[in-house]
Order: C-alpha cells, then structure tokens, then sequence
C-alpha cells in the first residue's frame, strides 16, 4: 500500500519521466494521464455543477414546451459532436501515432491538414444550413404548438447551427492536446469553457432572455474560449507547436479522410441511437414528457461522465503504446480500466435507483413522478454502457475502427426499431430498455470478442 501511495506521489511530479524504457515510458504515461483525470475532474465538476443549477432554473423559467425545447438542444449537441465526419478522431489516431515515432515533422503535417479539412467542411455545412433553413418547418420537426415556442425555435435553431457549425475547426484543439498526451490543457481550457457557459445561463435566466440567449450561452460562450485555447497553443505556449496551413498535404488529407469515415460511422450511429431518445418520446408521446425522461437521462450522466474521467485519457496512451509495441502495460492497463468501470458504474447506479426520485425533486424543486422501471432502467443501462466505453476506448488505440464501424450500424438501426416498439407498448420506459437491449446484443458482444481476439494476435507476435 506505501509503494502505491509513493508511485501516486511521484506520478504527480511536472517532470516528465525518462522514456528510453519500457519502465520510463510506463511511467511517464500514467503521469500524462493521472494529470490529465485531474484537470478532466475539473472540466467535468463545471459541466455536472452547470446542469445541475441551470435545470431547475430554466425549468422554473421556461413553460413546459420551451423547456422541452431547450432540453432537445441540450441533448442534439451529441449528435452533432461529430458534424466534423469523424476527422477529428481520425487526426487523433494519427498523431498519437506520431508521436509514438517521435515524429514531429508528421504531427505538425497531421495538424496543418486536420485544420484544413475541418474549415472546409464547416463552410460547407454552414451554405448548406442556410439554404434549407427558410423551408424548414421548425415547428413541426419539434412538434410544438404555442406561438412563443414557435417564434423562438427558429431563432434558437439557427444560433444552434451556426454555433455547432464553427466549433468543428475550433474544438479540434482538444483532440490535437489529448493526442499529445497534454490533456490536462484541454482540460483546464474546457472547465474554464464550462463555466463561461454557467454564467452565461445564469445571466439568461436573470435578465429574462429568450431561448436562443440560453442557446448562445450553452453553446457559443464556450466556442470563444477554444478560440482563445487555439491561440494559446499555437502561438504563445513554451512547447506550442506554430500552425502553418502550407504544411497540408493531400495525401495526408485522404489518409485523415479515410480514417475519419470510419469515425464518423461509428460515432454518428451511436449519437444517432442514443441522442434519438428526446425525439422519439416528442413524436410519440409529446414535447411535454420529454422532460421527465431528459431530467432523468441528466442525472445518471453523472456516471458516464465519471467513467470517461479515467478512461479517455487511455485512448492516445493505448495508441502510443501499440505503436511501440510495449504490451505489458497493454494488458495491464485494461484489466484495470475494466474493474474500475464496473465498480464505479454499479456502485453510482446502486445508489441512484434508490434515491434518484429524491435527487430529481431536490434539483427540479417540484414533485416530479419518475417510474421505478425507468430508474432501473438507466441503472443497468450505464452499467453495461461502462463496459462497452472501456472496451471501445482499448478498440480506438488499437486502431480497430472498422470492426466497430460496422456492428454500430446495426446498433443504431436496431436500437431505434426496438424503442419504438417498446415505446408503443411500454410508454416512455421501452426507451431506456430498448437502449439496453440493442446495446448489449449488438454492441457489448461483439467488442468483447474484438478485444480478446486483438490480445491473442499481441501474445502470438511477442512469441
């Protein structure tokens, strides 16, 4: 137990270890990560403390339909996280493999042609946008009715766009930092973005703003402090590296490119199957209960976001360590990530499905009746979600992309059937069962069978 508090202490250390060894380069990466889960608990903290305050308060401020509109936008930014067409984890990959070379003039080529790409399609997006907004019927695609949250779905859905539209070429510094192994920056940087974000909806409520200021505030506020992160990277930072867009290359372009597709795939098919849930309940059963399932769905977010505070950082490591092949700290790495997840997740659910009612009325101020088969719905649902985020982000650094491009896309296509037939009989539960089910069947398996048969082809090479 002292050896273990003494390797903690010396992980905190701002001197990176020597990475000549395998020992050294161990080290030196349980140091990158341990300080980037600090600063990741930082931006997390923000996050979780900004919804947790700013729920009831828009929920008390709002009418049911705005909020429930509100609470949409809130949810869809997930499933417009990657409008970049997967370029941004592609560009992780790549670098992360670079710099497992030690090829500085091949990351700073991977940038300068990432940065390239994301503004082209972000200007692209953005025409696009504007040239179908004036025939949309955004009224219709929400499915509301009272005048007040029709006028102002237009305006919110149009700051939602332009907003999400240029984060694809800004936000990109996050990945460009935790492919570096420097996420404690990206980290601090989206804390402080958090908390921009905080004060900007606290000021929405009090002046009494309409719903496209809490959108601005949701999501632009934060798109000027990775503008200000861009800058400090790549110009004023000790070890910046200086953004020079002539450095692009097309073929680093179509590699960036194809490796992106495969991202995207897989990550649209999951924001697809899992930022549908709001959607489906307003088509089915009204805007209004989306509230009682989004309040629900935010709470135990909660877990998810504590997970993904130890297990994102492992993703560029994993990476790093494949490229060099130390495959000792491999295996280790990942029975511990995986006893962790199931720990945390089980023990968080445990206590959410039994005092989640109590939670949810303390946030909201008002007696709000959740199911008990909706709380122990989410209860299992992150549990098994855990897993499979382990699980995915060990796929990730060991570049097994398509593998799991391909079993998503029979994720999302099942997870939605399964929810509308499940909504249809079952109410709003079916959702988070139907979540369930489709994500273990078509999801959890096949990852599972992924990783063993990626840690046999490792053991095979070392003999």
């Amino acid at each position: 137990m002292l050896l273990k508090i003494r390797f903690l202490l010396a992980l905190l250390s701002w001197h990176p270890f020597e990475t000549d060894t395998e020992e050294g380069r161990s080290k030196e990466r349980y140091r990158r990560i341990l300080w980037t889960t600090l600063a990741s608990a930082f931006a997390k903290f923000t996050g979780v403390l900004t919804s947790i305050v700013t729920i009831p308060l828009t929920f008390n401020y709002l009418d049911v339909e705005r909020f429930g509109l509100w609470m949409l936008f809130n949810t869809l930014v997930a499933f417009f996280t990657f409008a970049d067409f997967g370029v941004g984890y592609g560009l992780l990959n790549s670098i992360a493999n670079a710099k497992g070379k030690d090829d500085k003039n091949a990351i700073q080529t991977y940038i300068a042609s990432g940065i390239t790409i994301l503004w082209v399609i972000a200007f692209l997006l953005i025409l696009i946008f504007l040239a179908l907004y004036p025939f949309i019927k955004w009224e219709k695609v929400f499915n509301v009715s009272s005048q007040l949250a029709i006028e102002e779905s237009y305006s919110a859905t149009i700051v939602f766009a332009m907003c999400i539209f240029l984060a694809i070429p800004l936000n990109i510094i996050q990945k460009i930092q935790s492919a570096l192994q420097r996420g404690f920056a990206a980290n601090l940087w989206q804390g402080i973005a958090s908390l921009a974000s905080f004060i900007g909806i606290l000021s929405s409520v009090y002046l009494k703003l309409n719903l496209m200021w809490l959108v601005f505030s949701l999501l632009g506020l934060p798109l000027l402090i990775n503008l200000l992160n861009n800058l400090w990277f790549f110009y004023l930072s000790r070890n910046r590296l200086v953004l020079n867009i002539k450095l692009s290359h097309w073929k680093i372009i179509k590699e960036i490119l194809s490796k992106g597709s495969l991202f995207f795939v897989l990550y649209f098919c999951g924001a697809f199957a899992i930022s549908m849930d709001n959607l489906l309940i307003a088509q089915w059963l009204g805007a209004a209960m989306v509230s009682h399932y989004a309040v629900t769905e935010k709470l135990f977010s909660f877990i998810s976001l504590i997970i993904l505070l130890f297990i994102l950082p492992l993703w560029a490591a994993y990476t790093e360590a494949f490229s060099r092949g130390d495959q000792t700290w491999i295996r280790k790495t990942l029975k511990r990530s995986i006893v962790m997840s199931l720990g945390i997740s089980s023990c968080l659910s445990l206590l959410l499905i039994i005092f989640g009612e109590q939670l949810i009325w303390l946030l909201m101020n008002k007696n709000v009746e959740i199911p008990l088969m909706l709380l122990i719905g989410f209860g299992v649902w992150k549990i098994v979600e855990a897993m499979g985020m382990t699980l995915s982000i060990f796929l990730n650094g060991a570049n097994a992309i398509r593998e799991q491009a391909i079993v998503s896309i029979c994720w999302a296509f099942a997870s939605v059937t399964i929810k509308i037939i499940l909504i249809n009989y079952i109410g709003i539960i079916g959702v988070i069962w139907g979540s369930f089910i489709a994500y273990t069947l078509f999801m959890l398996f096949p990852f599972i069978y992924f990783t063993k048969n990626i840690l046999y082809h490792q053991t095979l090479k070392k003999s």
